[in-house]
């Protein structure tokens, strides 16, 4: 996984792919930099290199929002991980009320995998 901390003002701390034969949930810890307004991942698109989208079922927060510096585990979920093509997809959070978007790319659903951060 590729540590990309957008303009937007959110970055990632690491996170983890879990998956069985029917369902997948990628975990990502998310960090809200100081000095940002409260955020929220209201949005989220799971989207191949290709640009096509994979279907998500939900996507959930520990907290309701992450305020100004304030880390939080956001969990997105999908069906069947096996139907999917066995490539590198991006995973889209985006806050709906101000549009700040968090793009992380490097996430494969083919096999249960630790997400590693690194510094471009």
């Amino acid at each position: 996984m590729i540590f990309r901390r957008t303009r937007m003002g959110s970055s990632w701390r690491g996170g983890m792919v879990y998956r069985t034969s029917t369902w997948a949930v990628v975990a990502v810890h998310v960090l809200n930099l100081v000095g940002q307004r409260a955020w929220s991942a209201g949005g989220v698109r799971l989207v191949t290199m290709r640009g096509q989208t994979v279907p998500v079922k939900s996507v959930r927060m520990e907290k309701a929002q992450l305020g100004s510096g304030e880390a939080g585990l956001v969990l997105v979920e999908i069906g069947a991980p096996s139907e999917q093509p066995p490539e590198e997809l991006r995973l889209e959070l985006s806050d709906p009320t101000s549009g700040r978007t968090l793009r992380i790319s490097g996430v494969w659903l083919q096999a249960i995998q630790q997400l590693r951060r690194t510094t471009p």
